[in-house]
């Protein structure tokens, strides 16, 4: 789905090619009378060179601007096909980038003027998209490609809008200092170079950023601050609560639609989940015990949205069959680096659970680096990946689930038995039995395949 607070980030970035190709084409303009004898035929014009940087200038920066907003006005619509939009849209993000483009196109002006060499235009601009990647967080750069949170103050801030255009402004004159320089001329280059230097200074500054209307503090559970004490609000239906970061409210209706058919085929005795909520890449340092869910800020759309449901109902069945969250894990013992619940019936039973949202997949492996116990030493280890965070099953409870699933009278018996069926302890074999289905045959369970979860 479309979340404005990163796309408007990713569509003003997205800009910095348009602006190469304005740059460069200027900057060919202008060198171009500098070949073949023209400059000569040239000085016979009544115009001077001022005046010429003038015209290939104005031609630069509106000729830039209007490609930048062609851009945006095709490629923004497209993010509404197939999309509940949610995030913060900031308009802000988008001036920058346009504000960027005729930037570059200024650049490739003066530089065609002061530094008249074909090469000079296509250095420059490798060091601008180098900065980019190298201080991606300086705010003294045209743009800045960090994702945007959206509990961040604005950005960019205003201050920055204000250093872009002082920063045109200040180049353009430059080019044209190069062949007049009048009072009124280095006049307003002194005025437009104050403006970058003050420009520069509100928006570094820490400052810059006091304006901001602070977020409201929300979403905490059971008196823990969470990770979404960000949220703008929790929104309460069928008894969980659902804690969205500002702007995300729209996707609630699509958390509910994956995690609602979970809720409605467990029995009333399963564990009950009390919250969802989202989170920004930092839930599990925040977040203790179970009970809820996790969803973070990126979901997808025009059929892309299937693994995020699978992957939020998947954490909600796993919850409720028995299984410790995904942090948990990995990181206090239960199973060391992952564990396999291949020949468990909660497995089983969690997949089928799994299945009233989405279809079950296979179990596989991720690479993960991690520092070994005692030691500073970073190495790759293959953990176990599925839906239900670092645990593995084989094909047998895969199928067992499938055909579970095509049985209209397995809920009926999954209440009735769902202790038992919960249970660690209880096998494949005596879940068969007690919902009357035949153990498919598959890998074996325990040390052949990893630790067994606890």
């Amino acid at each position: 789905m479309t979340d404005w607070t990163i796309q408007s980030v990713d569509a003003a970035t997205t800009l910095v090619l348009v602006g190469a190709g304005v740059m460069l084409a200027a900057n060919l303009a202008v060198l171009r009378e500098r070949g073949g004898g023209t400059a000569d035929l040239l000085e016979s014009l009544p115009l001077p060179a001022a005046n010429r940087t003038w015209s290939v200038l104005c031609a630069s920066l509106f000729c830039g601007a209007a490609a930048a907003l062609l851009v945006l006005s095709l490629h923004v619509p497209t993010l509404l096909v197939g999309a509940a939009p949610a995030g913060v849209f900031r308009p802000q993000e988008l001036a920058a980038g346009v504000l960027a483009v005729m930037l570059m196109g200024a650049l490739g002006v003066a530089l065609g003027r002061w530094v008249p060499s074909p090469v000079a235009a296509p250095v420059v601009l490798m060091l601008i998209v180098w900065s980019l990647f190298q201080f991606r967080d300086s705010w003294l750069l045209p743009l800045v490609p960090t994702q945007a949170l959206p509990f961040e103050a604005a950005r960019p801030p205003l201050w920055h809008l204000l250093y872009l255009a002082a920063l045109v402004t200040a180049v353009s004159l430059a080019a044209v200092m190069r062949h007049r320089r009048t009072t009124g001329t280095v006049a307003a280059a002194v005025a437009a170079s104050a403006a970058v230097v003050g420009a520069a200074t509100l928006t570094a500054v820490p400052s810059a950023f006091e304006g901001a209307e602070p977020v409201e503090l929300a979403g905490t559970h059971e008196g823990r601050v969470t990770v979404t004490a960000q949220a703008s609000a929790c929104e309460e239906h069928d008894g969980v609560d659902y804690c969205a970061l500002p702007g995300f409210e729209p996707w609630v209706p699509l958390w509910r639609d994956a995690i609602g058919p979970v809720l409605e085929a467990a029995p009333p005795q399963a564990p009950q989940l009390e919250a969802v909520y989202q989170y920004t890449g930092y839930a599990f340092n925040d977040l203790e015990g179970g009970g809820y869910a996790l969803v973070g800020t990126t979901w997808g759309r025009n059929g892309g949205e299937v693994e995020y449901r699978r992957a939020v109902a998947g954490s909600v069945a796993a919850f409720m069959a028995g299984f410790p969250p995904p942090d948990v894990l990995q990181s206090d013992g239960q199973g060391g680096f992952g564990c396999d619940a291949a020949g468990q019936a909660r497995t089983v039973i969690a997949l089928w659970l799994l299945g009233q949202t989405e279809a079950p997949v296979a179990a596989g492996t991720e690479r993960e680096h991690m520092a070994e116990v005692g030691s500073d030493e970073v190495v790759a280890v293959e953990l176990p990946a599925s839906v239900f965070g670092a645990v593995s099953y084989g094909q047998a409870e895969l199928d067992m689930a499938e055909e579970l699933l095509a049985d209209p009278n397995t809920q009926t018996l999954v209440h009735q038995e769902w202790e038992r069926l919960v249970d660690v302890e209880t096998t494949l074999e005596e879940a068969a039995d007690v919902l009357g289905v035949a153990v498919p045959p598959g890998e074996p369970s325990g040390a052949e395949r990893g630790t067994a979860c606890a």
